[in-house]
């Protein structure tokens, strides 16, 4: 140890060690080809799959579609593409003031007098605009 030039600290050496860890150490497991196909059709359906293009779809949208086909026991792609188009999200703004005027109609028949504390409060504890809020 006297002929130590350079050293990690402490951190650094359990870092190096985790990585060191991380790339040599990895279990043994057989490829993911199936036994069922051959190995050149198995990367032609991986080909296909990863070709196909990608429709990000905004979760609102999604859950729509969901619901308007939520019937039907065996749905096709064009019929998936469809509900999601045909769907109509309310942007988030129109959504929020949809909550707060139910909030502050549910206040004004509660109360008589207009106590801002108490209208803010309601605001803050109600769900939906927390949920709303959040995402």
């Amino acid at each position: 140890m006297g002929n130590r030039l350079i050293g990690l600290k402490s951190p650094f050496q359990e870092k190096l060690g985790w990585l060191t860890g991380n790339l040599y150490s990895r279990v043994g497991t057989p490829d993911w080809c199936p036994d069922h196909i051959t190995e050149a059709e198995f990367r032609a359906k991986i080909r296909r799959l990863v070709d196909q293009p990608v429709a990000w779809i905004a979760d609102e949208k999604l859950k729509q579609a969901r619901s308007a086909l939520a019937e039907s026991t065996e749905i096709t792609r064009s019929e998936l593409r469809n509900a999601v188009e045909s769907s109509v999200v309310k942007p988030k703004k129109e959504r929020v003031l949809e909550v707060v005027e139910a909030v502050i109609a549910d206040y004004a028949k509660a109360s008589t007098e207009l106590d801002p504390v108490k209208l803010v409060n309601r605001m803050r504890n109600n769900q939906k605009l927390s949920a709303l809020l959040r995402t």
